[in-house]
């Protein structure tokens, strides 16, 4: 079947009979709105299959589809929620398949199923999982409704009528009836969104057998077999093919399983073979085909006239994967080998040609397979297919024997490969059958290693202490093996990992013998000197560059690392240019973790910078590239929390702040939540809620022992901010005074700059308004060279209130109008509404414009030390009048005395203003 564009850029398939055209285009616009519903119901054999195999190819290259077709007979709990995840990456649903295990043990309760123990937790993970499909556009695609099992329909109506997944996923389903099973699922299709399908006509009917190759009969005996099928494709294909054998039946009584293995028999032979080569394939260049076959010609023409397969610049495609599917079926499992076999000759990529050749094979140990598998393997992840190569090392271990020393060699290089597409638990998994008592140190090294990145991915790091704590257990105490365990315990490990980097470190970990664990140690140390506001230590990180531990995910390497934590130490150009760099690696590396990671930091670092469009878009490019991935980096998280509050996007931070988090995120999520809460209510002014929440982050914060106020999203500025608003000025003064020892490192400019600034608003509030100004000044220019933007114009319009409060206003208001520009390019509707409330208060004391041109000729006279007699005498007025004109400038200039007005007349600070004058924030 091929699909062709129609009116609205809606993909039809040209053999749709006309009457289902609308029908489809229904399931085409629900699958496509956020929050769609729409069922098909009717009898079987009217083509609803049909339907949703055509919705599926169409939807496919332009959002995640979720199919599932249910199967008749009785299925194991969850099977359908199985079937419906089976088409996602590698490792994308393991958290669901584990919350189904553990379901599926429960002890069953009344009718033989699970109890409900565990239901939550396969409802979180399901509902975790379609939230982040969902940012991208998701369909779940049902087939056969009323065949699904009790538990995945629960599932399925628990998440997806409950916000906020009712509104943003899609739903199209098909079935003999619209819900079943015992408990009442109207909550699912309101009766707007039920579509019956009805039969189809005569002239219908008889395109449907033409294209199935069964219209070569009498017009009679055509006519006969669409009245007998009442207008059914499916009986009509059936009594079609019975009248081709000469049986006389005018009812099919036959399934669909049945159906396509006759439709399959009234085709060619050569045709057949076509159809389960390409199914082997995926897509066949058929120059290549034509090599392997020369019956491939007439074959390719036969297919295209039937609409059974597609062309595309010289490559063959299915246009019927179920009948392809029945065509390899058909095959024997010799006939499959002996095709595989051929295929494998045919001048296809090396990872290609080894795995047909790996199909070819009766199963069992091959040594020689094996190596040819791993050098394939190797070639897919060179080549950023890491997918790809997991497979092939998966099967090269299938190859090799347990008892053979290459075994352990090849598990370690497979889990390395499974983190590197992006697994979680996936690595973990590859390496269950090793026995850690009989691996050499080196490769115990790789197996600590990758266990340690897999379990923090999946787990978060109080699964990799519990892990490395029970290997311990049956490692011989004392031995290489035990104390790398024990190493890998104490980095995951609260309150241990700090004595690690002071202490000796064990005799055993060294260049030679164990880079990964090294590598990570000094990692590590190089982490805590982070912490502690030492900044990158470029020494450190060229250590584990020297290491040259290759294998491991690009988010660990020593450039990646430095990419990612330069922002976080004020140097925002190396992190613009390292996660460039890094981002354009790991898409080449086809690592999506990496990808997402370094995607994310960059968002981070957009919004810091205030480039909030750019910050959307790296988001956007994260979210699509996560798909793939089972877990999320913790960086996600971060990066969508100071976008939303960047944004003040309401519902974004509650989804944040309220929903689910992977592993890795909720190992901080007590510092990230709070951290969020309070600069939310910071930049509503809410300085009470801000006070509280933001002194709840530092001190989660400094309980593991981060210093560095850039790693903990810079609470301590707007905690000062809300402490000074709140009178709390000895908290907010010890706060500052740790900002500025900060400040006084080399390189800390915009650190320095905060300090200044938030020790002119404790000088302001303490109403020493002439230092306030000179430490604002100070602060301004640093804040302008450290380059965070949204920073920078906070700052300026506290400087415009204290100049606004000395009665500077000409300053103040071309301050301010600089101010409002910045806060307009940047985006944040917060500040700009700051900046318009601020306007509105300067444009109150307007100076020099508010005063008529008589009022502003006696006020500069006055200014210029001149008698009220003598200015009258100089301008030909009466000295009632310049008494008159005084008053007036007075009174619009806010001042008092004669002193006050030549002061404000030239914009400079007012020597003695009152308490008013002197107002702090």
């Amino acid at each position: 079947m091929t699909i062709e564009l129609v009116a609205g850029a809606t993909l039809v398939p040209p053999d749709l009979a006309p009457e289902r055209r609308p029908v489809f285009l229904r399931m085409v616009d629900a699958a496509r709105t956020h929050g769609g519903r729409l069922v098909l119901v009717g009898e079987a054999g009217l083509g609803k299959s049909f339907l949703v195999d055509a919705l599926v190819r169409a939807l496919v290259r332009e959002r995640t589809v979720l199919f599932v077709r249910g199967r008749a007979g009785g299925t194991e709990p969850f099977a359908g929620l199985t079937d419906l995840l089976a088409g996602l990456p590698a490792g994308t649903a393991d958290a669901v398949r584990v919350q189904v295990d553990l379901r599926r043990r429960e002890p069953s309760v009344g009718d033989g199923r699970p109890g409900q123990g565990a239901a939550d937790g396969v409802d979180a993970a399901v509902g975790g999982l379609l939230a982040g499909l969902a940012v991208a556009g998701v369909v779940v695609v049902v087939d056969e409704w009323q065949w699904l099992d009790e538990e995945t329909l629960g599932v399925l109506e628990r998440v997806l009528t409950r916000p906020p997944l009712d509104t943003r996923v899609a739903l199209v389903a098909a079935g003999r009836r619209p819900a079943t099973g015992t408990r009442s699922r109207s909550g699912y299709f309101a009766p707007d969104q039920i579509v019956r399908l009805g039969p189809l006509r005569p002239a219908s009917l008889v395109a449907v057998l033409d294209v199935a190759g069964l219209s070569a009969l009498p017009p009679a005996t055509l006519a006969a077999v669409t009245e007998d099928s009442g207008g059914n494709p499916l009986w009509a294909m059936a009594l079609a093919t019975a009248r081709v054998t000469g049986d006389p039946r005018v009812r099919p009584g036959r399934g669909e399983a049945e159906l396509e293995r006759q439709r399959l028999g009234a085709l060619p032979p050569d045709l057949r073979r076509l159809l389960a080569t390409i199914a082997l394939m995926g897509a066949a260049p058929y120059d290549e085909l034509v090599q392997l076959d020369p019956a491939t010609e007439a074959a390719t023409a036969e297919g295209l006239r039937r609409r059974l397969v597609r062309t595309d610049a010289g490559v063959l495609t299915l246009a019927d994967p179920m009948l392809a599917r029945a065509a390899v079926q058909e095959l024997t499992p010799d006939a499959q080998r002996a095709l595989h076999r051929s295929i494998s000759e045919l001048p296809l990529p090396l990872p290609q040609r080894v795995e047909h050749r790996d199909r070819a094979t009766l199963p069992g140990v091959d040594e020689a397979l094996a190596t040819a598998l791993v050098r394939a393997a190797r070639r897919a992840r060179r080549t950023g297919a890491p997918e790809t190569a997991l497979r092939l090392a998966r099967r090269a271990l299938e190859r090799t024997a347990l008892t053979d020393d290459a075994y352990a060699e090849r598990a370690v290089e497979a889990a390395e490969t499974a983190l590197a597409a992006g697994g979680a638990g996936t690595a973990a998994e590859v390496l269950t059958e090793l026995d850690p008592l009989t691996l050499p140190l080196r490769v115990f090294d790789r197996d600590a290693a990758a266990l340690a990145v897999d379990l923090g991915r999946s787990g978060g790091t109080a699964a990799v202490a519990r892990r490395f704590r029970a290997l311990q257990r049956v490692l011989v105490p004392g031995s290489g093996a035990w104390e790398v365990a024990e190493v890998h315990r104490r980095l995951a490990s609260p309150g241990e990992e700090d004595g690690l980097a002071a202490a000796t470190l064990p005799p055993v970990l060294s260049e030679d013998g164990t880079p990964r664990t090294l590598a990570m140690v000094i990692t590590h140390e190089a982490r805590r000197r982070l912490h502690q506001g030492h900044g990158v230590d470029r020494v450190l990180l060229g250590r584990v560059r020297e290491l040259a531990v290759d294998g491991g995910p690009l988010e660990t390497t020593a450039d990646a690392l430095a990419a990612r934590w330069a922002y976080q130490a004020d140097d925002l150009a190396s992190s613009r240019t390292g996660l460039a760099a890094h981002v354009r690696d790991a898409k080449v590396a086809g690592e999506p973790y990496a990808v997402v990671d370094g995607l994310a930091h960059s968002a981070v670092l957009a919004v810091l910078t205030g480039h909030l469009p750019a910050a959307e878009a790296f988001l956007r490019e994260a979210d699509e590239q996560s798909l793939a991935l089972p877990t999320l980096p913790g960086s996600v998280y971060r990066a969508r929390g100071v976008l939303a509050v960047a944004l003040d996007d309401r519902s974004g931070l509650d989804r944040l702040l309220n929903g689910p988090l992977d592993p890795v995120a909720l190992d901080r999520a007590d510092l990230l939540q709070a951290a969020l809460t309070g600069l939310d209510a910071a930049a509503s002014s809410a300085w009470a809620e801000a006070a509280v929440e933001l002194r709840r982050a530092r001190t989660a914060s400094v309980a593991r022992g981060v210093v560095e106020p850039g790693r903990r999203l810079w609470v301590d500025v707007e905690l000062v901010r809300a402490l000074v608003q709140l009178g709390r000025l000895t908290e907010a003064a010890e706060i500052t005074d740790a900002l500025a020892d900060l400040g006084d490192r080399p390189g800390r400019v915009h650190a320095r700059g905060q300090a200044r600034r938030l020790r002119a608003l404790l000088a302001w509030r303490s109403e020493d308004l002439p230092a306030a100004l000179r430490l604002s000044e100070l602060g301004l220019s640093d804040l302008h060279a450290g380059g965070h933007r949204p920073q920078l114009v906070r700052a300026q319009l506290e400087r415009v209130g204290m100049l606004h409060a000395d009665g500077q206003h000409v300053r103040a208001r071309g301050l301010l109008a600089d101010a409002t520009a910045l806060a307009a390019a940047i985006g944040d509707p917060r500040v700009v509404t700051h900046a318009a409330r601020l306007d509105a208060q300067v444009a109150a004391h307007p100076g020099r414009a508010a005063l008529t041109p008589g009022e502003l000729r006696v006020a500069e006279a006055v200014a210029s030390g001149q008698t009220n007699r003598d200015i009258a005498a100089d301008l030909f007025v009466s000295v009632r009048t310049v008494e008159t004109h005084l008053a007036n400038a007075y009174r619009k200039l806010g001042v008092h005395t004669r002193t006050q007005l030549a002061l404000s007349l030239n914009d400079l600070p007012l020597g003695g203003g009152s308490g008013a004058a002197r107002r702090s924030p």
